[in-house]
């Protein structure tokens, strides 16, 4: 389910803090929904987030990953196309070691395990 976040703009939120990169992705938000949001409190803990909410303090944007580990609070996807990129960069023409491949190779696993999480817990909505 989706939600436009203007709907949110009387509501108090609490978010990462500000020099996390996550910001770069989560503050223009706000600007293309037209309003600054009341801001809370900020912290670098995701999970302390997810309390927050849960306990009905405040509203948060914060990855899928996180907001699913958490059964009593409502999440909603927002209405765009922000996304959060994982991306591994290495110089072009360097080769790869072992140690690097097989680094690569477990976020891959991981990434499609959470992937297929999130796939069986929105069958159970």
């Amino acid at each position: 389910m989706s939600a436009d976040l203007s709907c949110f703009k009387e509501d108090s939120f609490s978010l990462i803090f500000p020099e996390s990169t996550m910001r770069a992705v989560i503050d223009p938000l706000f600007h293309n929904a037209g309003f600054k949001p009341k801001i809370l409190f900020e912290t670098s803990m995701n999970h302390a987030l997810c309390k927050m909410v849960s306990r009905g303090l405040c509203c948060t944007i914060l990855p899928q990953f996180y907001a699913v580990q958490y059964h009593d609070i409502a999440w909603f996807r927002l209405n765009g196309n922000s996304q959060w990129k994982w991306c591994i960069v290495y110089p072009n023409g360097i080769q790869l070691n072992a140690a690097a491949q097989y680094l690569i190779e477990l976020a891959r696993g991981y990434g499609a395990k959470e992937e297929q999480k999130l796939r069986e817990w929105r069958g159970f909505i």
